[in-house]
């Protein structure tokens, strides 16, 4: 069993609708129904979107899509974070629980993460609200990750992040720092006009 904490996923995507399509379509659309696509499955919600060639879809009691199962060869995972890094996956199964935010990838499992290493197991567990992952191995097999070096400059010192080629992503703004309070001038004090001359005009 490995464990690897990731960065921030992406956060938004958890309030976006599920939209699923395929070739074909079997079941009922109702109260703990079960939905079935086969052919050229897509299933997406905000950046997440998993791909595969048969989808079994399950609705709770509200008529919401809960878990969705997906088998191909290979099935595909892909989700951008709030860091806008790409993370991608595949598997001949792909199981993802909506409540809980975690997608388990089994059979001949790959997970990469964008800018961080890869990993390769039988079995690798992916939360989409953390980014964290945990992967299991069979009798026969072992856990790889590959690790990606953090890039140096020619001084030595950790090279500035480079951007990244994620179309259309905005990362998740931080909190502005507060703007330092300005003292406000004081009133100016209005001055008295000067009376006017008096005229020394002598009367007549």
């Amino acid at each position: 069993m490995l464990t690897a904490t990731g960065a921030s996923a992406r956060q938004s995507d958890r309030n976006e609708q599920i939209n699923a399509q395929g070739q074909t379509f079997d079941g009922t659309q109702g109260a703990n129904g079960v939905m079935i696509y086969t052919g050229k499955v897509v299933m997406t919600q905000g950046t997440l979107k998993v791909t595969g060639d048969v989808a079994h879809l399950y609705l709770d009691a509200d008529n919401q899509i809960v878990r969705a199962v997906v088998d191909g060869k290979p099935a595909t995972f892909h989700e951008i974070d709030d860091n806008c890094n790409n993370v991608d996956g595949h598997a001949l199964n792909i199981d993802y629980v909506v409540e809980k935010n975690v997608v388990t990838l089994t059979t001949n499992a790959w997970v990469k993460q964008q800018g961080r290493g890869e990993s390769n197991g039988d079995k690798l567990v992916y939360h989409t609200d953390t980014s964290n992952m945990t992967g299991q191995s069979g009798d026969t097999s072992l856990v790889t990750m590959q690790f990606l070096p953090k890039p140096k400059g020619a001084d030595g010192q950790p090279a500035p992040p480079r951007p990244q080629s994620v179309p259309n992503c905005t990362p998740t703004p931080k909190a502005a720092p507060k703007a330092p309070a300005v003292a406000k001038a004081a009133p100016v004090a209005k001055t008295a006009s000067a009376p006017a001359a008096a005229s020394t005009a002598a009367k007549p």
